[in-house]
């Protein structure tokens, strides 16, 4: 198993910030799409994924707002079910919307875990390199995710959130993560992922390129939209797979060439599962990304892999060497 947070000291981060940590795992997915549908089915999709994942009751906090964000308009998680059937008049023209709630657990920083999702319609200004304004961009694109307390054998209900953005929002390409609950899962979809210290400072710079790759509009408007990173379960579009890349071909026939580089999965409406294991990621991962097909390519750690390559973790930088527990005293307890 992969979990974007492995590689942070987590249990110091709790001793320097007053409580003991102990692991709450946070599971998440990620979508983003070009065409945005408008609120009512933005606020539908958070609505169906509470009640699937058995969160409604939990929710404590909703709200909505326009494009930009300048100002939240707090409501109840209940009114919610109004917004999605368009009841709501303040609500017109909404483009962001969001629901939250909490779970105690201990060993979470104040006794609780945060759970809950954000849709976030944005409209694009520039590409990347080019300092002119998009002229007459086509696509009002979106992202979008729903975090929630890590289960066992969580794939069956990731993939029913996949099915319900596709069918409610539209949504072109996504990915299934894991995070430890300090390392603020909830906002890791939309690029807002929180560095706890200065060890390893490549996620950082992986969330500055995602981000910027996304937001410049560049996601919806290269041939081949690339993919931030590889996970375990990945949402592809029919442009992923069929789009030839340069040196490297299309990808659904290099992922049927040869064993080892996942399972496709058909979805509706030209959307595929890509489902890979911890050692097929580990392998083909460098490959991707050397192939221009990936954004991210920080150092990572796998739970199930032996300790070698690049699944050895890094060394603590010297301004927390005299801090960091033995290796046995990191990552879980």
């Amino acid at each position: 198993m992969f979990v974007t947070s492995d590689r942070y000291h987590l249990r110091l981060v709790g001793f320097h910030r007053g409580f003991e940590w102990r692991e709450n795992l946070v599971g998440g997915v990620a979508v983003h799409g070009s065409r945005w549908r408008g609120i009512e089915p933005a606020a539908r999709f958070l609505l169906e994924c509470s009640a699937q994942l058995g969160l409604a009751s939990e929710m404590v906090g909703a709200g909505y707002a326009g494009f930009g964000r300048v100002r939240t308009r707090q409501i109840q998680p209940r009114s919610l079910e109004r917004l999605a059937n368009g009841d709501l008049p303040g609500a017109q023209g909404a483009a962001y919307v969001f629901v939250t709630g909490f779970r105690e657990a201990e060993g979470a920083e104040g006794g609780a875990i945060t759970h809950g999702g954000t849709v976030d319609a944005f409209e694009p200004t520039r590409r990347s390199g080019d300092a002119s304004l998009i002229p007459a961009y086509s696509y009002i694109p979106f992202n979008a995710g729903f975090a929630f307390p890590l289960k066992s054998a969580p794939i069956v209900a990731v993939t029913d959130l996949f099915r319900l953005a596709i069918e409610l929002l539209g949504a072109e390409y996504g990915y299934y993560y894991v995070r430890d609950d300090l390392a603020f899962p909830s906002g890791y979809a939309s690029a807002l992922e929180g560095v706890l210290d200065n060890d390893y400072n490549d996620e950082s710079a992986d969330l500055a390129r995602w981000f910027k790759y996304a937001r410049d509009g560049n996601l919806w408007v290269d041939p081949f939209p690339k993919l931030r990173d590889l996970y375990e379960v990945n949402l592809l579009s029919g442009r992923h797979l069929t789009h030839p890349v340069e040196n490297f071909g299309c990808l659904a026939e290099w992922i049927s060439a040869r064993t080892g580089r996942g399972r496709l999965e058909a979805l509706a409406d030209d959307r595929w599962l890509w489902k890979l294991t911890s050692h097929e990621m580990q392998a083909i991962r460098p490959e991707l990304h050397a192939a221009g097909l990936t954004v991210g390519s920080c150092h990572r750690v796998y739970r199930d892999l032996p300790e070698s390559g690049e699944n050895r973790p890094k060394p603590p930088v010297p301004w927390i060497a005299h801090l960091t527990a033995p290796r046995s005293f990191r990552g879980s307890s």
